[in-house]
């Protein structure tokens, strides 16, 4: 296996790093896997302001883990799935995060990875968010869930324009349209993720230290999922404050209580670590704290479909 260690600065970074990891020469705006090593292209559009756009489409002959380590700059990423990669039972997501936050991705090889992140650089989305109570309203939530990752399922409108930008040629005129296409995007992502939010998470409504209380209880709650999650009345008594105080702040942040905010975040684990290709599903289930196959199956294709069939990993 080969891991790529990178800060994610700039995509033209990350292709440096990519470039020096497999020992081919870094070719400016965009590489062509060489055969020795897989096959395939990434692709590097700047425009106004440093934001870029990366589009990729490649495959490995040996196995890669990314690992975007975390930097001091709270640049904004969106990663689009392109949905004919990673198998047919992988359904393609949009994810929304920022670039001070630890993120894994492995690449197995043979596999095909495919898809479209567009980074905004922190500089310009203050630009941004500094004009308007939405954009003030969406730094303070991401700046308070420092550990959260938005994520939505790729609809109709998603796929159409991520068909555009990933079949466009590199002319000028074009790249226009791309950037186009990216601030729809981006304008579409800005405005879910606030209707999501403004309901539920209010500046003001609660103390700093409540919220702080309950931001630090959760991180504690989700340490590790191969133990029995904890009680409402466990998590508030170290909150410092009643259950139901608890209960209601919790839910006004996560917008869902707190077992179920459990279960999520643990079958999101599930599926990064099905998707890492690495683990059995016995491996998977141990460490996760299920000893039902069965109700493994059902709560992962509750949350992400039909249950991929496992015949890469290791027995």
């Amino acid at each position: 296996m080969i891991t790529i260690e990178y800060g994610l600065s700039t995509y033209e970074n990350f292709l440096k790093q990519l470039c020096k990891a497999l020992e081919f020469k870094y070719s400016k705006n965009f590489i062509k896997i060489p055969e020795s090593l897989g096959h395939g292209f990434f692709r590097l559009l700047s425009f106004h302001g440093g934001i870029e756009c990366l589009i990729f489409n490649a495959s490995f002959k040996n196995e890669i883990q990314f690992h975007q380590k975390k930097i001091k700059d709270e640049h904004l990423i969106i990663r689009l799935d392109n949905e004919n990669t990673l198998g047919d039972n992988h359904l393609p997501r949009l994810q929304l995060n920022k670039t001070n936050r630890k993120w894994i991705f492995m690449a197995p090889k043979f596999q095909i990875i495919s898809g479209i992140n567009i980074l905004f650089p922190q500089e310009t989305m203050q630009q941004f968010f500094k004009e308007s109570e939405v954009g003030i309203q969406i730094n303070d939530h991401l700046n308070f869930l420092s550990s959260y990752f938005y994520n939505e399922p790729m609809d109709a409108e998603y796929k159409k324009w991520f068909k555009e930008i990933f079949e466009m040629n590199q002319s000028e005129f074009h790249k226009l349209i791309i950037y186009n296409r990216i601030m729809l995007i981006s304008e579409r992502v800005f405005l879910r993720y606030h209707k999501k939010v403004s309901a539920t998470f209010l500046p003001g409504k609660f103390s700093h230290e409540d919220l702080s209380r309950i931001k630090e209880v959760t991180k504690i709650f989700i340490h590790d999922f191969s133990e029995r999650p904890m009680s409402l009345n466990q998590l508030s008594k170290m909150a410092a404050m009643s259950a139901s105080k608890f209960k209601i702040i919790f839910k006004e942040i996560y917008e869902q209580p707190p077992h179920q905010f459990f279960t999520n975040q643990r079958m999101n684990k599930a599926h990064a670590m099905i998707l890492s290709n690495r683990y059995s599903l016995n491996e998977i289930m141990d460490a996760l704290g299920f000893e039902k196959k069965s109700v493994f199956k059902s709560a992962y294709e509750k949350q992400f479909g039909k249950l991929p069939e496992m015949t890469n990993v290791k027995n």
